[in-house]
């Protein structure tokens, strides 16, 4: 009897424990931080800190009760293949620690989709729809709430760039995103005939409904005058499925109801069409893609394609892709739209993201994992027609905007709730006498002290190395305080540890220039770029970084030209036609006074792409500095007559 009571109150306080987390989850867009990429990093963090206390809550009851133990589904299976290619891609990848970890302004690596992957599998058992309902309640509220703010931005009440581009998100494009999650919880909460709400909203149905209604409007307006197109867009294609849903199945007549679900068919294969289409070399979509957006988009797509024939499998593994762009990366993209565009840590489409990072296999592993899921909401709409209509929806508008966008933590959070959700669909309860043994404590106890270290590995850890990454960038430090910090945040934790010593190299080379530090101090700061040459060789830009700093210190001490020939060796055998490669080893040849070189080198750049006038500036200037005056005149000529006399620096 005892056993008994005591299994029932370990019950009640994990899953309120459990249902406590989830409430905390529903808030990560809102989620910030004086931490290194606060709007970004700190989700990070906190995603895994409660996705770990959902799962043990959920081991424990597992456990302790066989009617808590998971359950097989088409989802669950899905879900697990496409995980474990991601982890074999990971290991087998270019930079495993990239791929693991991420960086700080992405936070997208495996070790968070691991941490979700606990989510799904404890939360389809531990949540009853109730929960669910609620949590997908407090997630439309909020992006109604982000958007009253958008459109009070722009009446002019307040910035609008502010409410947008520095929400809590940290980007336009993060926070449409959020929005469209937002705008289908609120539609299918909105009329839905099964809702199931707590009474602890304080609300009636009719009222929760009514307040799902507005938040739906709201929600529409704040996409449309948000600057997240993509997001946009396909959010307004969703709700033209969603109609064409509800017509086909609505009390309406016989004919209206037929032409709603043939216009129905006929509208899933024109996304379907739009969907290659803009994935086709030249293709019109494409064109009208490049036209309201940005060329680059597609230039770096049709490169990718080289990317994928090197490793067709396990690709180069997850968050590797600058590394691997930077390889095939052409010399037009720089100058592929009036803003300056070069260096792409995405492709801007989960298709060739998943190709490159993680070949067929893993793009293979994403398709199945969305067509078991739309496979079950097809076959869901008999049961439950609204349900399974609103996530079509959804997850159709989800998939569009990701052909120009990518994930952040947040959306795969959201991206995890949803298909746990799903795979909770149709479970049944099972009775059990759970009873308490030796052997289940002991299990327990083993459980907790996994949880301890997983504790200090992957949320406090990883949290310091963001809180102390950001104070290496407070004003008015010392050279030496900002190197404890800097040397505080990288030892913690090898999450983005290249991109903390990018960045920090950087700061201590504005410091340099103002006259702050001397030549030491900054050689000490480019050591760290060694460090990376030597643990990540296929860091391009790392090499790009230490050559032009290198150059820089080269003018006072020619020892470090020495160095900087030697890195833009390293760097030409990665990728000789990159256009920084070329770039800083014309710098180099003119900081080494072999003027005929750097002209020659300026040269052969613009015959391989003449659309960059920073290459006729430097063949100018060597020109004048071997007073060749038949070349000046033509490169002064090409100036004027090409680019109005832009002088442009890189």
């Amino acid at each position: 009897m005892k056993s008994t009571n005591l299994t029932a109150k370990i019950e009640i306080v994990c899953r309120f424990i459990s249902m406590c987390a989830g409430y905390f989850l529903a808030v990560t867009p809102f989620i910030y931080g004086l931490t290194f990429f606060g709007y970004v990093s700190l989700k990070f963090t906190y995603i895994n800190l409660l996705c770990q206390i959902v799962f043990v809550c959920w081991i424990i009851l597992a456990i302790l009760s066989k009617k808590y133990r998971p359950k097989v589904n088409l989802i669950s299976i899905a879900v697990g293949i496409y995980v474990l290619i991601l982890v074999l891609a990971s290991i087998f990848g270019i930079s495993p620690i990239d791929s693991f970890w991420s960086n700080f302004a992405r936070s997208t690596g495996v070790i968070l989709i691991i941490h979700l992957l606990l989510f799904f599998f404890a939360a389809q058992v531990l949540f009853d729809k109730k929960l669910w309902q609620e949590l997908m309640g407090i997630a439309a509220i909020m992006a109604a709430a982000v958007a009253i703010t958008i459109i009070f931005g722009s009446i002019g009440l307040f910035d609008k760039a502010r409410a947008i581009d520095y929400s809590t998100m940290g980007n336009s494009s993060f926070l449409a995103t959020y929005l469209v999650f937002g705008l289908f919880f609120a539609a299918y909460l909105g009329w839905t005939k099964d809702l199931k709400i707590s009474k602890i909203w304080l609300l009636e149905q009719k009222d929760i409904q009514f307040a799902m209604k507005i938040s739906v409007l709201l929600t529409i307006i704040g996409l449309v005058l948000s600057t997240g197109k993509a997001a946009a867009a396909s959010s307004l294609i969703g709700l033209v499925l969603l109609f064409l849903f509800y017509l086909a199945h609505g009390n309406l007549e016989i004919k209206i109801r037929k032409i709603a679900k043939i216009s129905l068919i006929i509208f899933l294969i024109g996304i379907i069409v739009v969907a290659i289409g803009l994935n086709v070399k030249n293709s019109f979509i494409q064109k009208m893609f490049s036209r309201i957006a940005t060329p680059a988009r597609s230039i770096v797509w049709e490169a990718s394609k080289d990317l994928v024939l090197q490793k067709p499998f396990l690709g180069w593994g997850p968050e590797t892709f600058e590394m691997a762009f930077a390889t095939n990366a052409p010399p037009k993209l720089i100058y592929a739209n009036t803003a300056f565009e070069y260096r792409f840590d995405r492709a801007h489409s989960v298709f060739w993201d998943h190709l490159v990072t993680t070949g067929f296999l893993g793009l293979g592993a994403y398709i199945f994992l969305f067509g078991s899921v739309f496979y079950i909401l097809f076959r869901y709409l008999k049961r439950d027609y609204w349900l399974a209509a609103c996530f079509i929806c959804l997850f159709t508008a989800y998939i569009l905007q990701n052909l120009t966008v990518f994930d952040t933590p947040t959306s795969y959070y959201f991206l995890f709730f949803c298909l746990s959700f799903l795979a909770s669909l149709g479970k049944k309860t099972e009775d059990s006498n759970p009873k308490i043994s030796i052997f289940k404590i002991g299990g327990i106890l083993i459980l907790l002290i996994g949880f301890a270290f997983g504790l200090i590995f992957f949320v406090i850890k990883p949290y310091l190395s963001s809180h102390y990454g950001v104070k290496i960038f407070a004003k008015d430090l010392t050279f030496e305080k900002r190197a404890e910090y800097y040397n505080k945040a990288v030892n913690y934790s090898p999450w983005g540890t290249r991109q903390l010593r990018e960045y920090y190299a950087a700061n201590i080379h504005e410091e340099f220039l103002k006259g702050d530090i001397d030549d030491k101090q900054m050689g000490i700061a480019l050591s760290e770029f060694q460090k990376t040459r030597i643990e990540f060789p296929k860091d391009f830009y790392n090499l790009i970084n230490l050559s032009r700093y290198a150059i820089e210190l080269g003018k006072k001490d020619e020892r470090w030209l020495v160095i900087a020939e030697n890195v833009l060796a390293d760097a030409k055998r990665i990728n000789d036609k990159n256009v920084y490669y070329n770039w800083y080893l014309i710098d180099l040849k003119m900081a080494q006074k072999k003027y005929k070189e750097a002209l020659g080198i300026s040269q052969q750049v613009i015959g391989l792409e003449p659309s960059i006038p920073f290459f006729y500036n430097t063949a100018l200037k060597a020109a004048n500095t071997l007073d060749n005056q038949q070349l000046v005149q033509y490169y002064e000529q090409e100036l004027q007559t090409k680019f109005d006399n832009k002088r442009e620096e890189l």
